[in-house]
């Protein structure tokens, strides 16, 4: 049974920075759960990584099934390589997806979600999770927005990342022309702006676009599309741009 080494617990741990996720080309998945969804997805695996504990766990044997390396490691060295406080024991890495065709076409029946520089890890693989949940499978990120690979995004994605096409570093206003000239609509989550409930999902393609909590949707942007707003509104200042995007995609979908 092959040990990790110094070295590869060197690599991993640099994949916890993005220009090393970029320069390597791959991202690391741990926990029992994320390594499940990673394994049943799309995804090219690369490395298993266990502990002892682990060493028959279904998991570590799907991976040698399939010819994967795998490696067993020590409490230590996961504590190392991995983000979270209380590492469990297996990781896997993958390849990054290469960015999905670009652009999508505009007159087709589906609903497509586009993310506004959007920073919080966490609200970022939250909407993620939501946006599989309602059967969304384009998700557009402009330039500013978090790194969809970063640990905390996976982690908070709950395997999401393994299964969403994920359209990274898009200039979103460029995105957004285009998506109309395919005769796409485009409905913008806005503080201000028609009601949620009321708006008809059209016949063609739709884009909901959500913004960061701190700067909304760029104006440029907004003004291509319809503005909607989550009514009734409560006092506070405005909803966690997780619950707010959960909420349209729920309302856009049922």
């Amino acid at each position: 049974m092959e040990q990790l080494s110094r070295n590869q617990v060197g690599d991993l741990r640099s994949l916890g920075q993005k220009k090393y996720r970029e320069s390597a080309g791959e991202f690391l998945l741990e926990g029992v759960r994320l390594c499940e969804e990673a394994l049943a997805s799309p995804l090219v695996i690369t490395q298993c990584i266990f502990s002892r504990e682990h060493a028959e766990n279904p998991i570590v044997t799907q991976a040698r099934r399939r010819a994967i390396p795998s490696f067993q490691a020590n409490k230590t060295q996961f504590e190392q390589f991995c983000d979270s406080q209380t590492p469990q024991g297996l990781a896997v890495v993958a390849k990054i997806p290469t960015d999905s065709e670009w652009p999508i076409p505009g007159n087709s029946s589906q609903l497509i979600l586009a993310l506004d520089r959007l920073a919080d890890p966490g609200n970022v693989g939250t909407i993620l999770r939501s946006a599989r949940w309602f059967g969304v499978q384009d998700v557009i990120l402009s330039e500013d927005c978090v790194d969809v690979f970063a640990p905390k995004v996976v982690r908070s994605s709950m395997g999401a990342v393994c299964f969403l096409r994920l359209h990274r570093q898009v200039n979103l206003q460029s995105f957004a022309s285009h998506w109309q000239e395919q005769n796409g609509k485009i409905a913008v989550l806005s503080m201000v702006g028609n009601s949620l409930e009321s708006f008809h999902r059209p016949d063609t393609g739709l884009m909901l676009i959500t913004g960061s909590e701190a700067h909304g949707v760029d104006p440029e942007v907004e003004k291509l599309g319809t503005p909607l707003t989550i009514v009734p509104r409560g006092t506070g200042e405005s909803l966690n741009a997780a619950i707010a995007t959960s909420i349209g995609l729920w309302q856009l979908t049922r």
